[in-house]
Protein backbone atom coordinates (compact mmCIF):
# COMPACT_ATOMS: atom_id res chain seq x y z
CA UNK A 1 0.00 0.00 0.00
CA UNK A 2 2.77 2.23 0.54
CA UNK A 3 4.39 2.09 -2.42
CA UNK A 4 1.03 2.54 -3.91
CA UNK A 5 0.58 5.72 -2.24
CA UNK A 6 3.92 7.17 -3.16
CA UNK A 7 3.20 6.22 -6.80
CA UNK A 8 -0.26 8.06 -6.24
CA UNK A 9 1.61 11.20 -4.15
CA UNK A 10 4.31 11.43 -6.96
CA UNK A 11 1.65 11.58 -10.21
CA UNK A 12 0.99 15.47 -9.30
CA UNK A 13 4.30 16.32 -9.67
CA UNK A 14 4.95 14.23 -12.96
CA UNK A 15 1.99 16.18 -14.17
CA UNK A 16 3.70 19.62 -12.64
CA UNK A 17 7.25 18.68 -14.25
CA UNK A 18 5.33 18.19 -17.68
CA UNK A 19 3.44 21.13 -17.37
CA UNK A 20 6.81 23.36 -16.75
CA UNK A 21 8.21 21.30 -19.29
CA UNK A 22 5.68 22.45 -22.25
CA UNK A 23 5.79 25.88 -21.32
CA UNK A 24 9.49 25.46 -21.22
CA UNK A 25 9.22 24.41 -25.24
CA UNK A 26 6.21 27.12 -25.98
CA UNK A 27 8.71 29.97 -24.72
CA UNK A 28 11.80 28.21 -26.74
CA UNK A 29 9.71 27.63 -30.04
CA UNK A 30 8.24 31.71 -29.72
CA UNK A 31 11.87 32.81 -29.18
CA UNK A 32 12.95 30.47 -32.01
CA UNK A 33 10.38 31.82 -34.02
CA UNK A 34 11.17 35.68 -33.54
CA UNK A 35 14.99 34.69 -34.31
CA UNK A 36 13.86 33.15 -37.34
CA UNK A 37 11.61 35.78 -37.94
CA UNK A 38 14.31 38.63 -37.41
CA UNK A 39 17.32 36.46 -39.58
CA UNK A 40 14.68 36.05 -42.31
CA UNK A 41 13.80 40.05 -42.09
CA UNK A 42 17.39 40.62 -42.09
CA UNK A 43 18.61 38.75 -44.84
CA UNK A 44 15.81 37.28 -46.99
CA UNK A 45 12.12 38.67 -46.57
CA UNK A 46 10.89 41.65 -45.69
CA UNK A 47 7.49 42.98 -46.27
CA UNK A 48 6.45 46.49 -47.44
CA UNK A 49 3.32 48.55 -47.65
CA UNK A 50 2.61 50.10 -50.92
CA UNK A 51 1.59 53.61 -50.79
CA UNK A 52 0.38 54.77 -53.73
CA UNK A 53 -1.34 53.52 -57.06
CA UNK A 54 1.48 53.76 -59.72
CA UNK A 55 1.00 49.99 -60.29
CA UNK A 56 -2.36 49.89 -59.83
CA UNK A 57 -4.65 47.57 -60.78
CA UNK A 58 -1.85 45.01 -60.19
CA UNK A 59 -0.82 47.08 -56.93
CA UNK A 60 -3.05 49.56 -54.86
CA UNK A 61 -1.92 51.73 -52.28
CA UNK A 62 -4.55 53.92 -49.86
CA UNK A 63 -8.02 53.32 -51.63
CA UNK A 64 -11.70 53.01 -51.18
CA UNK A 65 -14.00 50.00 -52.39
CA UNK A 66 -16.40 51.06 -55.22
CA UNK A 67 -19.11 49.25 -56.70
CA UNK A 68 -20.88 50.60 -59.60
CA UNK A 69 -24.39 51.03 -59.02
CA UNK A 70 -25.47 50.41 -63.08
CA UNK A 71 -23.33 47.54 -63.49
CA UNK A 72 -22.28 46.54 -60.25
CA UNK A 73 -18.65 46.31 -60.69
CA UNK A 74 -16.83 46.19 -57.82
CA UNK A 75 -12.71 48.28 -58.59
CA UNK A 76 -10.46 50.28 -56.25
CA UNK A 77 -10.67 54.11 -56.74
CA UNK A 78 -6.99 55.79 -55.07
CA UNK A 79 -7.36 58.32 -52.24
CA UNK A 80 -5.39 60.18 -49.78
CA UNK A 81 -5.58 60.64 -46.28
CA UNK A 82 -6.07 64.34 -46.15
CA UNK A 83 -8.35 63.66 -49.75
CA UNK A 84 -12.11 65.34 -49.44
CA UNK A 85 -15.16 63.82 -51.53
CA UNK A 86 -14.39 63.01 -54.36
CA UNK A 87 -15.94 61.20 -57.99
CA UNK A 88 -15.40 57.72 -59.45
CA UNK A 89 -15.77 56.36 -63.08
CA UNK A 90 -17.18 52.82 -63.67
CA UNK A 91 -13.78 50.89 -65.18
CA UNK A 92 -16.36 48.56 -66.62
CA UNK A 93 -19.53 50.45 -68.21
CA UNK A 94 -18.14 53.89 -68.07
CA UNK A 95 -20.72 55.62 -65.69
CA UNK A 96 -19.99 58.91 -64.12
CA UNK A 97 -20.27 60.56 -61.06
CA UNK A 98 -19.84 57.64 -58.58
CA UNK A 99 -19.71 59.33 -55.26
CA UNK A 100 -16.51 58.49 -53.03
CA UNK A 101 -16.86 60.11 -49.59
CA UNK A 102 -13.22 61.32 -47.91
CA UNK A 103 -11.44 59.09 -45.98
CA UNK A 104 -12.00 59.10 -42.35
CA UNK A 105 -9.62 57.46 -40.55
CA UNK A 106 -11.78 57.00 -37.11
CA UNK A 107 -15.37 56.29 -38.58
CA UNK A 108 -15.89 52.83 -38.81
CA UNK A 109 -16.26 52.61 -42.55
CA UNK A 110 -14.57 49.22 -43.43
CA UNK A 111 -14.17 50.96 -47.52
CA UNK A 112 -11.21 52.54 -46.38
CA UNK A 113 -8.76 50.56 -47.49
CA UNK A 114 -5.04 50.55 -46.54
CA UNK A 115 -2.33 49.67 -49.12
CA UNK A 116 -1.08 46.12 -50.29
CA UNK A 117 1.23 44.83 -48.07
CA UNK A 118 4.21 42.65 -50.23
CA UNK A 119 6.38 40.59 -49.35
CA UNK A 120 9.83 41.06 -50.70
CA UNK A 121 12.30 38.58 -51.97
CA UNK A 122 15.53 40.45 -50.73
CA UNK A 123 19.09 40.58 -52.44
CA UNK A 124 17.91 38.44 -55.07
CA UNK A 125 19.13 40.57 -57.63
CA UNK A 126 22.77 40.35 -55.61
CA UNK A 127 22.79 36.83 -57.03
CA UNK A 128 20.94 37.45 -60.73
CA UNK A 129 20.33 40.67 -62.15
CA UNK A 130 16.59 41.99 -62.69
CA UNK A 131 15.01 40.89 -66.31
CA UNK A 132 12.44 42.89 -68.48
CA UNK A 133 9.00 42.92 -67.49
CA UNK A 134 9.88 42.05 -63.97
CA UNK A 135 8.66 43.61 -60.94
CA UNK A 136 11.41 44.95 -58.35
CA UNK A 137 11.41 46.97 -55.24
CA UNK A 138 13.98 49.97 -54.86
CA UNK A 139 15.02 52.81 -53.36
CA UNK A 140 14.13 56.36 -55.29
CA UNK A 141 17.04 57.18 -57.08
CA UNK A 142 16.81 60.91 -55.83
CA UNK A 143 15.53 59.96 -51.93
CA UNK A 144 17.05 56.99 -50.62
CA UNK A 145 14.47 57.01 -47.72
CA UNK A 146 11.78 56.29 -50.12
CA UNK A 147 11.03 52.70 -51.89
CA UNK A 148 9.20 52.59 -55.23
CA UNK A 149 7.85 49.23 -56.87
CA UNK A 150 7.69 49.46 -60.67
CA UNK A 151 8.12 46.93 -63.31
CA UNK A 152 11.74 47.03 -65.06
CA UNK A 153 11.47 47.61 -69.22
CA UNK A 154 15.36 48.50 -69.82
CA UNK A 155 18.22 46.98 -68.86
CA UNK A 156 21.77 48.16 -68.79
CA UNK A 157 23.80 49.81 -72.35
CA UNK A 158 20.49 49.44 -74.33
CA UNK A 159 18.69 52.23 -76.00
CA UNK A 160 15.05 52.47 -75.00
CA UNK A 161 12.07 54.25 -76.81
CA UNK A 162 8.39 54.26 -75.61
CA UNK A 163 6.34 54.71 -78.59
CA UNK A 164 2.49 54.31 -79.56
CA UNK A 165 2.51 52.83 -75.98
CA UNK A 166 4.74 49.86 -76.94
CA UNK A 167 8.25 49.64 -75.53
CA UNK A 168 11.28 50.06 -78.04
CA UNK A 169 14.80 48.27 -77.03
CA UNK A 170 17.83 48.91 -79.61
CA UNK A 171 14.75 50.40 -82.56
CA UNK A 172 12.49 46.65 -81.56
CA UNK A 173 9.99 46.47 -80.47
CA UNK A 174 9.56 44.02 -77.29
CA UNK A 175 6.92 41.47 -76.66
CA UNK A 176 5.84 39.81 -73.84
CA UNK A 177 5.10 35.69 -73.60
CA UNK A 178 1.52 34.98 -72.63
CA UNK A 179 1.79 34.69 -68.75
CA UNK A 180 3.60 38.12 -69.06
CA UNK A 181 0.50 39.52 -70.93
CA UNK A 182 -2.09 37.91 -68.31
CA UNK A 183 0.17 39.24 -65.35
CA UNK A 184 0.25 43.07 -67.13
CA UNK A 185 -3.33 42.58 -68.25
CA UNK A 186 -6.19 45.47 -67.72
CA UNK A 187 -10.22 44.72 -67.68
CA UNK A 188 -12.08 46.68 -70.31
CA UNK A 189 -15.15 45.14 -70.14
CA UNK A 190 -16.96 41.68 -68.55
CA UNK A 191 -20.13 41.31 -70.42
CA UNK A 192 -21.34 39.35 -67.09
CA UNK A 193 -21.54 42.58 -65.53
CA UNK A 194 -24.06 44.71 -67.91
CA UNK A 195 -25.90 47.74 -66.58
CA UNK A 196 -29.67 47.84 -66.34
CA UNK A 197 -31.74 47.24 -69.22
CA UNK A 198 -33.82 50.96 -68.22
CA UNK A 199 -30.33 52.52 -68.44
CA UNK A 200 -31.49 54.62 -71.77
CA UNK A 201 -27.60 56.22 -71.80
CA UNK A 202 -25.85 53.05 -72.67
CA UNK A 203 -26.24 50.31 -75.68
CA UNK A 204 -24.95 46.89 -75.47
CA UNK A 205 -21.01 46.72 -75.93
CA UNK A 206 -21.50 43.38 -77.99
CA UNK A 207 -24.38 43.14 -80.59
CA UNK A 208 -25.20 41.01 -83.60
CA UNK A 209 -23.84 42.75 -86.89
CA UNK A 210 -27.15 41.92 -88.73
CA UNK A 211 -31.02 42.87 -87.67
CA UNK A 212 -31.83 39.25 -88.22
CA UNK A 213 -29.41 37.14 -86.29
CA UNK A 214 -29.80 33.82 -85.57
CA UNK A 215 -27.73 34.70 -82.11
CA UNK A 216 -29.56 34.22 -78.64
CA UNK A 217 -28.85 36.84 -75.94
CA UNK A 218 -29.59 35.23 -72.72
CA UNK A 219 -28.25 37.71 -70.09
CA UNK A 220 -24.04 37.68 -70.83
CA UNK A 221 -24.07 35.15 -72.94
CA UNK A 222 -24.71 34.07 -76.47
CA UNK A 223 -26.25 30.59 -77.81
CA UNK A 224 -26.54 29.55 -81.79
CA UNK A 225 -28.45 26.37 -83.21
CA UNK A 226 -27.69 24.25 -86.21
CA UNK A 227 -31.58 25.11 -87.45
CA UNK A 228 -31.26 29.09 -86.84
CA UNK A 229 -27.69 28.53 -88.88
CA UNK A 230 -26.00 26.89 -92.28
CA UNK A 231 -22.72 28.16 -93.26
CA UNK A 232 -19.30 26.92 -93.80
CA UNK A 233 -17.02 29.73 -95.07
CA UNK A 234 -15.90 32.55 -92.79
CA UNK A 235 -18.06 35.20 -94.98
CA UNK A 236 -21.30 33.45 -94.55
CA UNK A 237 -21.03 33.52 -90.48
CA UNK A 238 -23.23 35.72 -88.39
CA UNK A 239 -21.20 37.94 -86.52
CA UNK A 240 -21.42 39.36 -83.22
CA UNK A 241 -18.98 42.98 -82.70
CA UNK A 242 -17.90 44.95 -80.22
CA UNK A 243 -18.35 48.47 -80.23
CA UNK A 244 -17.05 50.19 -77.24
CA UNK A 245 -20.11 52.24 -76.19
CA UNK A 246 -19.08 55.59 -73.99
CA UNK A 247 -21.42 57.44 -71.81
CA UNK A 248 -20.22 60.89 -72.15
CA UNK A 249 -17.01 62.83 -73.30
CA UNK A 250 -14.69 61.96 -75.53
CA UNK A 251 -12.34 64.01 -77.80
CA UNK A 252 -13.84 62.24 -81.18
CA UNK A 253 -15.31 64.56 -83.75
CA UNK A 254 -18.30 62.62 -85.50
CA UNK A 255 -20.39 63.24 -88.70
CA UNK A 256 -23.63 62.06 -90.57
CA UNK A 257 -24.91 63.60 -93.51
CA UNK A 258 -28.01 66.17 -93.58
CA UNK A 259 -28.32 68.09 -96.69
CA UNK A 260 -29.64 71.27 -94.74
CA UNK A 261 -31.19 72.15 -91.59
CA UNK A 262 -34.65 72.53 -90.99
CA UNK A 263 -35.84 75.55 -91.92
CA UNK A 264 -38.68 75.91 -88.65
CA UNK A 265 -35.57 75.17 -85.98
CA UNK A 266 -32.76 77.66 -85.48
CA UNK A 267 -29.50 75.78 -85.68
CA UNK A 268 -27.29 75.34 -82.29
CA UNK A 269 -24.95 77.42 -81.11
CA UNK A 270 -21.26 76.59 -81.80
CA UNK A 271 -20.10 78.09 -78.06
CA UNK A 272 -22.95 76.05 -76.00
CA UNK A 273 -23.45 72.85 -78.16
CA UNK A 274 -21.26 70.19 -79.07
CA UNK A 275 -23.32 69.22 -81.82
CA UNK A 276 -23.36 71.77 -85.10
CA UNK A 277 -24.50 71.77 -88.86
CA UNK A 278 -21.69 72.45 -91.05
CA UNK A 279 -23.88 73.74 -93.79
CA UNK A 280 -21.23 73.67 -96.78
CA UNK A 281 -19.99 70.26 -96.36
CA UNK A 282 -23.50 69.21 -95.72
CA UNK A 283 -23.10 67.32 -92.46
CA UNK A 284 -23.95 67.09 -88.86
CA UNK A 285 -21.13 67.43 -86.32
CA UNK A 286 -20.80 66.23 -83.20
CA UNK A 287 -17.61 66.92 -80.44
CA UNK A 288 -17.43 64.07 -78.52
CA UNK A 289 -20.68 61.94 -77.33
CA UNK A 290 -23.83 63.53 -77.90
CA UNK A 291 -25.68 64.31 -74.19
CA UNK A 292 -29.05 61.86 -74.21
CA UNK A 293 -30.79 65.32 -73.47
CA UNK A 294 -28.96 67.05 -76.73
CA UNK A 295 -30.98 64.28 -78.27
CA UNK A 296 -33.96 64.65 -76.98
CA UNK A 297 -33.83 68.27 -77.72
CA UNK A 298 -32.75 67.74 -81.16
CA UNK A 299 -35.88 65.40 -82.01
CA UNK A 300 -38.32 68.03 -80.82
CA UNK A 301 -37.17 70.85 -82.71
CA UNK A 302 -38.77 68.87 -85.92
CA UNK A 303 -40.21 66.54 -86.99
CA UNK A 304 -38.50 65.96 -90.39
CA UNK A 305 -37.54 62.26 -91.28
CA UNK A 306 -34.25 62.88 -92.91
CA UNK A 307 -33.84 65.20 -89.92
CA UNK A 308 -35.13 62.90 -86.82
CA UNK A 309 -32.74 59.79 -88.76
CA UNK A 310 -29.02 61.93 -88.59
CA UNK A 311 -29.73 62.90 -84.91
CA UNK A 312 -30.48 58.78 -84.24
CA UNK A 313 -27.42 58.42 -86.20
CA UNK A 314 -25.57 60.87 -84.91
CA UNK A 315 -26.05 59.73 -81.73
CA UNK A 316 -25.24 55.93 -82.16
CA UNK A 317 -21.88 57.03 -83.76
CA UNK A 318 -20.59 59.73 -81.41
CA UNK A 319 -21.09 57.19 -78.52
CA UNK A 320 -18.67 54.77 -80.44
CA UNK A 321 -15.20 55.32 -79.33
CA UNK A 322 -11.87 53.89 -79.73
CA UNK A 323 -11.07 51.82 -76.50
CA UNK A 324 -8.58 54.00 -74.64
CA UNK A 325 -6.09 53.98 -71.37
CA UNK A 326 -8.81 54.32 -68.35
CA UNK A 327 -8.25 53.15 -64.99
CA UNK A 328 -10.99 53.00 -62.47
CA UNK A 329 -8.26 53.55 -59.70
CA UNK A 330 -7.70 57.14 -61.13
CA UNK A 331 -10.18 60.28 -61.08
CA UNK A 332 -9.97 61.09 -64.69
CA UNK A 333 -11.35 59.48 -68.22
CA UNK A 334 -8.35 57.72 -70.48
CA UNK A 335 -8.01 59.65 -73.53
CA UNK A 336 -5.16 57.60 -75.11
CA UNK A 337 -6.49 54.93 -77.81
CA UNK A 338 -5.01 51.43 -76.97
CA UNK A 339 -4.83 48.61 -80.20
CA UNK A 340 -3.14 46.19 -77.90
CA UNK A 341 -6.19 43.59 -76.55
CA UNK A 342 -6.89 40.13 -75.48
CA UNK A 343 -10.44 38.50 -75.16
CA UNK A 344 -11.22 35.38 -73.30
CA UNK A 345 -14.48 33.39 -73.01
CA UNK A 346 -15.48 30.26 -72.74
CA UNK A 347 -17.31 27.85 -75.36
CA UNK A 348 -19.81 25.34 -74.98
CA UNK A 349 -20.08 22.83 -78.04
CA UNK A 350 -22.93 20.18 -78.50
CA UNK A 351 -23.01 19.34 -82.13
CA UNK A 352 -22.12 20.46 -85.90
CA UNK A 353 -19.53 20.68 -88.38
CA UNK A 354 -19.82 24.04 -88.66
CA UNK A 355 -16.86 26.44 -87.09
CA UNK A 356 -16.53 29.13 -84.82
CA UNK A 357 -14.30 32.45 -85.74
CA UNK A 358 -12.63 35.13 -83.26
CA UNK A 359 -11.64 38.36 -85.35
CA UNK A 360 -9.22 41.06 -83.81
CA UNK A 361 -7.69 44.01 -85.26
CA UNK A 362 -5.46 46.31 -84.20
CA UNK A 363 -6.25 48.88 -87.14
CA UNK A 364 -2.88 47.62 -88.95
CA UNK A 365 -3.53 43.53 -88.97
CA UNK A 366 -6.15 41.63 -88.95
CA UNK A 367 -6.45 37.96 -87.54
CA UNK A 368 -8.73 35.30 -87.49
CA UNK A 369 -8.83 32.35 -85.12
CA UNK A 370 -10.76 29.48 -86.74
CA UNK A 371 -12.64 26.65 -84.65
CA UNK A 372 -13.54 24.05 -87.53
CA UNK A 373 -15.76 21.60 -85.87
CA UNK A 374 -15.95 19.63 -89.09
CA UNK A 375 -12.03 18.73 -89.63
CA UNK A 376 -11.58 18.87 -85.96
CA UNK A 377 -9.27 21.77 -86.67
CA UNK A 378 -7.86 25.24 -84.96
CA UNK A 379 -6.30 27.42 -87.47
CA UNK A 380 -4.88 31.05 -87.37
CA UNK A 381 -4.82 33.48 -90.52
CA UNK A 382 -3.55 36.71 -90.65
CA UNK A 383 -5.00 39.27 -93.88
CA UNK A 384 -1.46 39.69 -95.04
CA UNK A 385 -0.79 35.59 -95.75
CA UNK A 386 -3.16 33.47 -97.70
CA UNK A 387 -2.10 29.84 -96.05
CA UNK A 388 -2.71 29.59 -92.28
CA UNK A 389 0.04 30.65 -90.13
CA UNK A 390 -0.45 27.25 -88.05
CA UNK A 391 -2.94 24.09 -88.49
CA UNK A 392 -3.47 22.24 -85.05
CA UNK A 393 -5.73 19.50 -83.67
CA UNK A 394 -9.35 21.06 -81.78
CA UNK A 395 -8.07 20.15 -77.78
CA UNK A 396 -10.48 17.31 -76.73
CA UNK A 397 -12.09 19.87 -73.91
CA UNK A 398 -13.60 22.14 -76.82
CA UNK A 399 -15.32 18.64 -78.40
CA UNK A 400 -16.87 17.81 -74.84
CA UNK A 401 -17.18 20.35 -72.56
CA UNK A 402 -16.73 23.53 -72.16
CA UNK A 403 -12.84 25.24 -72.79
CA UNK A 404 -11.37 28.65 -72.48
CA UNK A 405 -10.30 30.31 -75.72
CA UNK A 406 -7.78 32.97 -75.11
CA UNK A 407 -6.51 34.93 -78.02
CA UNK A 408 -4.49 38.46 -77.80
CA UNK A 409 -3.43 40.96 -80.23
CA UNK A 410 -0.52 42.95 -78.04
CA UNK A 411 2.90 44.22 -79.12
CA UNK A 412 2.37 43.57 -83.16
CA UNK A 413 2.33 39.70 -81.88
CA UNK A 414 -0.74 37.08 -81.97
CA UNK A 415 -1.45 34.44 -79.76
CA UNK A 416 -4.02 31.67 -78.86
CA UNK A 417 -4.42 29.62 -76.16
CA UNK A 418 -7.17 26.98 -74.93
CA UNK A 419 -7.34 26.48 -71.31
CA UNK A 420 -4.71 28.25 -70.96
CA UNK A 421 -2.13 26.35 -72.89
CA UNK A 422 -0.22 28.00 -76.12
CA UNK A 423 -1.77 26.44 -79.24
CA UNK A 424 0.72 26.82 -82.36
CA UNK A 425 3.18 29.78 -82.69
CA UNK A 426 2.78 33.49 -82.28
CA UNK A 427 2.35 35.50 -85.62
CA UNK A 428 4.67 38.53 -85.25
CA UNK A 429 4.85 41.40 -87.73
CA UNK A 430 6.63 44.97 -87.95
CA UNK A 431 5.60 47.89 -86.75
CA UNK A 432 4.17 50.48 -89.25
CA UNK A 433 6.45 54.00 -89.75
CA UNK A 434 3.17 56.01 -89.56
CA UNK A 435 0.43 55.97 -86.73
CA UNK A 436 -2.77 54.20 -88.30
CA UNK A 437 -6.43 55.28 -87.03
CA UNK A 438 -7.37 52.89 -84.22
CA UNK A 439 -9.94 50.01 -86.09
CA UNK A 440 -13.82 50.59 -86.03
CA UNK A 441 -14.27 46.95 -85.52
CA UNK A 442 -11.18 45.90 -82.99
CA UNK A 443 -13.03 42.40 -81.73
CA UNK A 444 -15.53 39.52 -83.39
CA UNK A 445 -16.60 36.33 -83.01
CA UNK A 446 -19.00 34.61 -85.38
CA UNK A 447 -20.32 31.45 -86.28
CA UNK A 448 -22.86 28.90 -88.09
CA UNK A 449 -23.32 25.31 -88.48
CA UNK A 450 -22.95 24.38 -85.03
CA UNK A 451 -24.90 24.37 -81.44
CA UNK A 452 -22.40 26.57 -79.70
CA UNK A 453 -22.71 28.59 -76.25
CA UNK A 454 -20.18 31.53 -76.01
CA UNK A 455 -20.15 32.75 -72.03
CA UNK A 456 -17.76 34.55 -69.65
CA UNK A 457 -16.49 37.25 -72.16
CA UNK A 458 -13.77 39.27 -71.06
CA UNK A 459 -12.34 41.78 -72.91
CA UNK A 460 -8.73 43.19 -71.48
CA UNK A 461 -6.27 45.63 -72.84
CA UNK A 462 -2.54 45.75 -72.74
CA UNK A 463 -0.69 48.18 -70.41
CA UNK A 464 -0.53 51.67 -72.49
CA UNK A 465 2.72 53.26 -71.40
CA UNK A 466 2.60 57.33 -72.06
CA UNK A 467 5.59 59.54 -73.35
CA UNK A 468 5.53 63.46 -73.17
CA UNK A 469 7.93 65.31 -75.37
CA UNK A 470 9.70 66.41 -72.19
CA UNK A 471 9.92 62.64 -70.40
CA UNK A 472 13.15 60.40 -71.43
CA UNK A 473 12.13 57.91 -73.90
CA UNK A 474 10.01 60.27 -75.95
CA UNK A 475 13.44 60.23 -77.73
CA UNK A 476 15.86 57.37 -77.66
CA UNK A 477 17.60 57.12 -74.63
CA UNK A 478 20.70 55.27 -74.11
CA UNK A 479 20.99 53.68 -70.62
CA UNK A 480 24.41 53.15 -68.63
CA UNK A 481 26.40 50.16 -67.83
CA UNK A 482 24.98 50.00 -64.75
CA UNK A 483 21.25 51.43 -65.33
CA UNK A 484 18.20 50.24 -65.41
CA UNK A 485 14.79 51.89 -67.05
CA UNK A 486 11.57 51.29 -65.02
CA UNK A 487 7.96 52.32 -65.22
CA UNK A 488 4.78 51.97 -63.55
CA UNK A 489 1.37 50.40 -65.26
CA UNK A 490 -0.67 52.98 -63.93
CA UNK A 491 1.08 55.25 -66.37
CA UNK A 492 -0.84 58.43 -66.10
CA UNK A 493 0.45 59.13 -62.39
CA UNK A 494 3.41 57.28 -61.87
CA UNK A 495 6.67 58.95 -61.11
CA UNK A 496 9.40 56.93 -62.88
CA UNK A 497 12.21 56.83 -65.14
CA UNK A 498 10.18 58.80 -67.51
CA UNK A 499 10.42 61.39 -64.95
CA UNK A 500 13.61 60.72 -63.02
CA UNK A 501 16.13 61.15 -66.28
CA UNK A 502 14.41 64.33 -67.61
CA UNK A 503 15.19 66.19 -64.43
CA UNK A 504 18.42 68.63 -64.88
CA UNK A 505 20.48 66.38 -62.44
CA UNK A 506 19.21 62.87 -63.87
CA UNK A 507 18.23 60.56 -60.70
CA UNK A 508 19.67 57.09 -62.76
CA UNK A 509 18.09 53.46 -61.24
CA UNK A 510 21.37 51.38 -60.39
CA UNK A 511 21.93 47.97 -59.28
CA UNK A 512 22.57 49.65 -55.86
CA UNK A 513 18.97 50.91 -55.52
CA UNK A 514 17.53 47.77 -55.60
CA UNK A 515 15.76 46.19 -53.07
CA UNK A 516 14.68 42.90 -54.08
CA UNK A 517 11.73 41.37 -55.89
CA UNK A 518 7.91 41.09 -54.57
CA UNK A 519 6.49 37.57 -54.48
CA UNK A 520 3.61 37.68 -52.62
CA UNK A 521 0.86 40.44 -51.75
CA UNK A 522 0.96 39.30 -48.03
CA UNK A 523 -2.06 40.47 -45.79
CA UNK A 524 -3.73 43.52 -47.82
CA UNK A 525 -6.05 44.96 -45.26
CA UNK A 526 -9.46 47.13 -44.50
CA UNK A 527 -8.72 49.97 -41.98
CA UNK A 528 -11.55 50.39 -39.11
CA UNK A 529 -11.65 52.61 -36.65
CA UNK A 530 -7.73 53.43 -37.28
CA UNK A 531 -5.86 50.98 -35.41
CA UNK A 532 -7.82 47.71 -36.79
CA UNK A 533 -6.88 46.10 -39.81
CA UNK A 534 -9.52 43.72 -41.23
CA UNK A 535 -7.92 40.94 -43.41
CA UNK A 536 -8.58 41.20 -47.14
CA UNK A 537 -8.12 37.55 -48.24
CA UNK A 538 -9.45 38.30 -51.95
CA UNK A 539 -6.36 40.56 -52.59
CA UNK A 540 -3.77 37.92 -51.17
CA UNK A 541 -1.56 36.29 -54.26
CA UNK A 542 1.21 35.00 -55.39
CA UNK A 543 3.10 37.30 -57.88
CA UNK A 544 4.95 35.67 -61.00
Amino acid sequence: MLSTSENVESQPNARSHRGYGAVRQCVEFLVCLGIAVSLCKTFAVETYMIETGSMAPGFYGWHREVTCPQCRWHFAFGVEQDQGDDEAICPNCDFREIPVPAVEADSGDSQNVAGDRVMVHKHLFDLRPPRRWEIAMFRNPGQPTENYVKRIVGLPGETIQLREGDVYINGEIQRKTLAQQRQMRIAVYDNDYQPHDTDRNWHPRWRAQAEQSPWLVDGGDFDIFIKHSQATLSDQLHWIDYQHWIRQGGLRTTTVPLTQWPPEADPPNPFFSNVTHDAAKKQLVCRGAMPLAAREHLAGLSKDFAFQQAVDLLFERSHRAPISDGYGYNPSAGETPVRDLMLELQLTYSGGTGEFTVRMSDGREIMDCRLDFGRKMIELFSSQETTPIFKHPLPESLLTGTAKLEMSLMDRQCLVAVDSVLIGQSWTYPAESAPSPPPQKPVQFGAAGINLRVSAIKLFRDVQYLSKSNEAAFLPYTLGDDEYFALGDNSPISEDSRVWLAQPTARKLTSRHFIGRPFLVHLPSKTWRSSISIPDFSRIRYIR
